[in-house]
């Protein structure tokens, strides 16, 4: 029996090999004439090695092509390749900049959040407080649990905005929701600060006891 199911998973594996070939060949012919899905998939499935050798050079090309044609994943793709440096390009703040700019024009959630990261960072643009809440705002507003965290503390320390702590509250209690790390400490630890000033404020006591 052992043997057998030996066999049949054998079988089963280089069927699902030759069928992932095959569509990595068929991506080929398609990117070539310009297909941007197929240009997009060809740039994943090299970077990954899915059903063709992983080539970071390779995937570059095929994300470049499908950026270059209006792909805001692979624009988000290319600005996070360019923003951290390695497997095929040179870090880049300026080209990772540029590249977010446009994911998120195209409505990546991912380079919203990065364009907020890199105007708090001044890395590839001049640091700005102001435009990097204002992104924040916008990657949280579309449910990225990491920048809710970051936004609420934005709002708790008058980073970049005035200081809201109730605001801040929200936020955190959207990031804890994700069970984002540090959010629901964070959260208790400002509810303890409006307590101070608002002691019948109860909106999280639930959550901070």
């Amino acid at each position: 029996m052992n043997a057998v199911k030996l066999v049949f998973f054998i079988l089963i594996s280089l069927l699902m090999t030759s069928c992932a070939t095959t569509r990595g060949l068929t991506d080929q012919i398609k990117a070539k004439r310009g297909d941007v899905e197929a240009q997009v998939e060809l740039g994943r499935r090299y970077s990954q090695g899915d059903g063709l050798e992983q080539n970071d050079e390779k995937s570059i090309y095929w994300f470049t092509q499908a950026a270059n044609n209006g792909s805001p994943l692979a624009q988000e793709a290319l600005a996070r390749r360019y923003y951290h440096g390695g497997r095929g390009v040179a870090q880049n703040y300026i080209k990772a900049f540029q590249y977010a700019q446009q994911a998120a024009a195209g409505g990546r959630v991912g380079a919203m959040s990065m364009l907020g990261v890199m105007y708090c960072s001044g890395k590839g643009v001049t640091k700005n407080e102001e435009a990097c809440v204002q992104w924040y705002k916008l990657a949280a507003q579309r449910g990225d649990g990491p920048t809710q965290l970051a936004l609420a503390r934005k709002l708790a320390l008058g980073s970049g905005t005035p200081i809201d702590l109730e605001r801040s509250l929200y936020w955190y209690k959207q990031a804890a929701d994700q069970n984002i790390p540090d959010a629901r400490t964070e959260l208790c630890q400002t509810l303890g600060l409006v307590k101070q000033t608002q002691p019948q404020f109860n909106l999280y006591d639930g959550i901070c006891g």
